[in-house]
């Protein structure tokens, strides 16, 4: 029916399907506890900030909604999945890669509220609408529900996309290009799309002159020395498992480059502990991000002031190392010429 195919969510309607993706907004998250929401991640700080500004009471929702299943995401099955009751009634939720959910459903939620097959209508609307994401870099998030007794659902209905903006943070280009003044070499590890990720590298500065990237797919049928070789030429890297991101900085390493990752998800646990120096952000970043990290940062620019210092004191030693080094030659050769005379 016209105007019921689900479609990229910048509003939320006023219809049945409206009030579902709200709900879902709201709910669909790692978050147990009122008093945690500050330490969700940043995806789902912003979907409960859709959902208050389009008057969801969140603390009221927690409360009304009795959580009754989990199940957390996992970077392999690109998803997360939440169940609740209300009195009788039993709700679901599923939230992540746009194509695993579709896989998920056999039907859809109409703005009428009714479940309609899933059809090509359908499918060439996602379709067009995460290619149009993919070319400005943007993220794009599924959501689906089930309203049957069975939790976990046998089966879902596809609600929505949901578009989230993925602006570069302020004045990343211009720390990038004085990044490499400085002779370090920027690297880009994500679990974003391939598209995605190029994308958003051309507007960082990043691999400008490559047309490609490596993805966790192709690395994950490769021998440690053949990621290596890759690696000492590749920028970007994407649709990494955390695990990958770790492999790719520890090989990065045994190469002979010292490796400073900066990570501010879960997902980038593992290649920040690896990593020579671990850097998270004291604001937005994951309780398990800053955990891990050695040097917490305000913003990107920190970086810059980081690596100059660390710089400053690299040279003061090698001037200390040189000043004793000459120290010690002009002692041995005062004790050679006291043992001639």
């Amino acid at each position: 029916m016209a105007g019921e195919v689900p479609d990229v969510v910048s509003f939320l309607p006023d219809d049945e399907r409206g009030a579902l993706t709200g709900i879902a907004c709201a709910l669909c998250n790692d978050i147990f506890f009122l008093e945690r929401r500050d330490r969700a991640d940043p995806i789902d700080r912003a979907l409960i900030s859709f959902a208050l500004q389009h008057g969801f009471d969140i603390d009221q929702l927690i409360v009304q909604y009795g959580r009754v299943y989990d199940k957390p995401f996992d970077s392999e099955d690109r998803y997360m999945a939440a169940g609740f009751e209300l009195g009788d009634q039993r709700l679901c939720f599923a939230k992540g890669d746009p194509e695993v959910i579709l896989k998920m459903c056999s039907s859809y939620v109409a703005a009428s509220g009714a479940e309609r097959n899933v059809d090509a209508a359908l499918r060439l609307s996602i379709s067009a609408n995460l290619n149009s994401a993919k070319q400005r870099g943007d993220i794009v998030l599924a959501l689906a529900c089930s309203r049957g007794t069975a939790i976990p659902p046998q089966h879902y209905a596809f609600l929505c996309l949901i578009l989230l903006q993925n602006p570069l943070r302020p004045g990343v280009p211009d720390i990038v290009r004085r990044l490499e003044e400085m002779g370090i070499r920027p690297i880009m590890l994500t679990g974003d799309r391939p598209e995605t990720a190029m994308a958003i590298g051309k507007q960082a500065g990043i691999g400008l002159d490559s047309s490609y990237c490596l993805t966790g797919k192709h690395i994950a049928n490769m021998a440690l020395q053949e990621i290596g070789r890759q690696a000492a030429d590749m920028s970007i890297f994407a649709r990494l498992l955390p695990w990958q991101k770790g492999v790719l900085v520890r090989v990065l390493r045994q190469g002979g480059s010292r490796v400073a990752m900066v990570g501010d998800g879960p997902n980038d646990t593992v290649a920040l502990r690896v990593a020579d120096v671990g850097l998270s952000f004291l604001e937005n970043s994951s309780p398990l991000a800053r955990r891990v990290s050695r040097i917490l940062i305000h913003d990107l620019s920190d970086v810059l002031l980081i690596i100059a210092g660390a710089k400053r004191i690299e040279r003061g030693l090698k001037y200390l190392l040189l000043f004793r080094v000459i120290a010690l030659i002009s002692m041995l050769s005062g004790l050679y010429g006291w043992m001639l005379s």
